[in-house]
């Protein structure tokens, strides 16, 4: 179903008119959408190389149906005290993201891509502890519905 711009709808009694209603009326007829919007997310963390990739998709748009697509990746390290000179612990993080991208949805009503964050190598874990949490975000919409999925992996050393 379409629906129309807010339309003005006046009601009253006799030549009185009581008040003003905004509705969202029925445009045109209604058509088979497709299923609903379902984003997918999928992140690896290989704690022996610390590679971290991920793998992430949506389904339920209409075939070559245009879709929006952003993704937000989020990194934070924690470091423990350092065991040589005695100095505390200390984080850092990031952040980035994609921006909008728009992508083509194949003859299922689905896309999907791959990418890899990191490839290593693992830390040592000496004179400090090391860990790595990441969290990859991913935002889905065409026209008719939106969706989310986010993931997150912890890679640690000691």
């Amino acid at each position: 179903m379409t629906l129309s711009p807010l339309r003005r709808i006046g009601f009253g009694v006799g030549p009185v008119v009581l008040g003003t209603v905004f509705a969202l009326v029925p445009a045109g007829t209604a058509s088979a959408a497709p299923g609903p919007v379902k984003a997918q997310l999928k992140l690896g963390c290989d704690p022996d190389t610390w590679r971290v990739e991920y793998t992430a998709g949506s389904t339920g748009h209409a075939p070559g149906a245009t879709v929006t697509t952003r993704i937000d990746v989020s990194v934070v390290d924690e470091y423990g005290p350092d065991e040589v000179t005695g100095e505390g612990p200390y984080g850092l993080g990031s952040a980035a993201g994609t921006g909008d991208v728009k992508r083509k949805a194949d003859a299922r009503g689905a896309w999907s891509t791959r990418e890899v964050l990191s490839r290593g190598p693992r830390p040592s874990g000496h004179p400090r502890s090391h860990t790595q949490t990441t969290t990859v975000t991913l935002h889905v919409a065409d026209r008719t519905g939106w969706a989310m999925a986010e993931n997150e992996c912890t890679l640690t050393v000691s």
